[in-house]
Formats: structure tokens, C-alpha cells, sequence
């Protein structure tokens, strides 16, 4: 996962110049962040037992 995620990043450094490209990795990587937030969230939750 970690190795897909380098390669992927490699790809998007020679793709930067698209413009839609751009935009689709933001919003791809807002949802990311996003999940990643609940994850926290519900790891705190349970932490203080809500």
C-alpha cells in the first residue's frame, strides 16, 4: 500500500501540469482526509467511551 502510494505520487509529479488532474487528486485526497478524521474520531470515541 505505502509503495502503490510512492509510485502514485511519482505519477502525479510528471502529471502536475494537467489542470483536471490537479483537481481530481485534491478532491481524491480531501476524501482521503476526511476518512481519516472519522477514524480518528471514532478512535477517540471509544477511547472516552461515548
Amino acid at each position: 500500500m505505502r509503495l502503490w502510494r510512492a509510485k502514485r505520487r511519482q505519477t502525479a509529479n510528471t502529471q502536475i501540469t494537467s489542470n483536471t488532474y490537479a483537481g481530481h487528486k485534491r478532491k481524491k485526497h480531501r476524501i482521503a482526509n476526511e476518512t481519516l478524521a472519522t477514524r480518528c474520531f471514532k478512535l477517540i470515541s471509544l477511547f472516552y467511551g461515548w
